[in-house]
């Protein structure tokens, strides 16, 4: 093992600890949260730029201010979400050990995933010519990994991205 396999352990077992302290309903409404807010952003922010009359500035400066609105307002309406049913759930008597338990298995997902990102963004700066790239154990493992999730993503991308057209297009009218 060599230090890129340490990392890789790391950021699995950070992305765990993290998914188990606090438990699978906060980890999936923030995931569910930061994925939403950043495509109502993107999608919605032209029909609140005219509502801020310019007090921003002008585009792109108020583009980017309207999508920022709509991500936090996102953001907090799914924080306090998950507030209320954390609570709830502790509350009501179901095992708070099977949400923490779903949270680690939460989190064992999202450490893969951003390994994953990792090592796509590591092969595109072409460090797989390196010797420690070229010496690890787990990277073979991860660019595996980051390859079909490459091709989840550009399927999803494409996947928006005619969604976004059809709902423009009833947008118009």
């Amino acid at each position: 093992m060599n230090g890129a396999d340490l990392l890789i352990l790391g950021v699995l077992a950070i992305s765990v600890l993290l998914g188990l302290a606090r438990g699978f309903v906060r980890e999936a409404i923030g995931l569910l949260s930061w994925l939403g807010g950043l495509w109502l952003a993107w999608r919605y922010a032209p029909l609140l730029e005219p509502s801020l009359g310019g007090a921003v500035g002008e585009p792109p400066v108020s583009t980017w201010t309207a999508r920022v609105l709509i991500l936090l307002l996102v953001l907090l309406v799914g924080w306090l979400v998950a507030a209320v049913l954390s609570h709830l759930l502790r509350h009501s008597g179901l095992s708070l050990l099977v949400d923490r338990i779903l949270g680690a298995t939460f989190g064992v997902l999202r450490g893969v995933v951003v390994i994953a990102v990792f090592v796509l963004l590591g092969q595109f700066v072409q460090l797989t010519d390196v010797e420690w790239w070229k010496e690890s154990r787990l990277l073979p493992y991860a660019a595996e990994l980051a390859g079909w999730i490459q091709t989840f993503a550009e399927t999803g991308v494409q996947m928006l991205e005619e969604q976004a057209r059809i709902g423009e297009s009833s947008l118009r009218g």
